[in-house]
């Protein structure tokens, strides 16, 4: 089968360098959080933009069954139930992936969460789609984190204007950017694992800023207070600070 050059930037002990990696033609893409409100916009965009996959599997707990009718002649999108927890549910899922793109989190805005849940799935659920990746063969591991990761801080520190090398007090109390900084390392820690026919895992994190667009509930919810307190939205910071987001469709 025909293959194309890559050229990823990986680091290594903290030092960035160019990997190049061949990757094959028609190649099968799962997303775990598929039917997620981040997760089907990645489904839609790469059935729409990429020239070089052959199947998109969607993997999420509660399938949206409308999906279905994303597939396009070139592209095949499969719909795949289970959840991230269940290790038997990622194995299966993985089988014939070439990339998959780890979206599959439990986002806790209000604290109505128990915590443990939390932990389970965002920690143990990314061990084990890791552990997929190495027994079925999947060389590519793209995990979205979060910004909190980094912060804002329990001390509520301000980072202006930042970015990955800027100096930080990283110190949090809450499940959620817990669990997210935990995960975020052992995708990290992956990386140049030996996976199924003695290729090398490649893995890299991501972490947006809180994103907006269509089909956000979170939005839909403040949108609707807004509308009931008479087309207001209340503020519970100053004025002064900047909170950058991005939308969903380029993400």
């Amino acid at each position: 089968m025909a293959s194309a050059l890559l050229c990823c930037l990986c680091y290594s002990q903290g030092q960035p360098h160019t990997v190049k990696i061949m990757a094959k033609e028609q190649q099968v893409y799962l997303v775990t959080g598929g039917c997620g409100f981040l997760g089907c916009h990645l489904v839609k965009m790469l059935v729409e933009r990429s020239e070089n996959i052959a199947e998109v599997k969607v993997f999420d707990l509660y399938l949206d069954e409308n999906m279905k009718h994303l597939s396009t002649e070139k592209v095949k999108v499969t719909l795949i139930q289970g959840s991230v927890v269940h290790a038997g549910d990622v194995q299966d899922a993985m089988k014939d992936v070439d990339v998959v793109i780890h979206t599959a989190s439990l986002v806790d805005v209000w604290g109505k969460v128990r915590p443990d849940k939390i932990l389970e799935v965002n920690i143990h659920g990314t061990e084990n789609v890791i552990q997929a990746c190495i027994e079925q063969g999947t060389q590519y591991l793209v995990y979205t984190s979060s910004m909190e990761v980094v912060g804002p801080n329990m001390k509520g520190d301000s980072f202006y204007r930042g970015n990955e090398d800027t100096e930080y007090d990283v110190c949090h109390d809450k499940p959620y950017p817990v669990s997210k900084a935990k995960a975020e390392h052992l995708v990290i820690a992956a990386n140049g694992k030996q996976i199924k026919g003695g290729k090398q895992l490649y893995t890299c994190s991501l972490r947006p800023t809180g994103i907006y667009g269509e089909k956000h509930e979170l939005m839909k919810t403040y949108y609707e207070k807004g509308v009931q307190a008479g087309r207001r939205v209340f503020c519970a910071i100053p004025a002064s600070i900047e909170h950058g987001r991005v939308y969903v469709a380029p993400v």
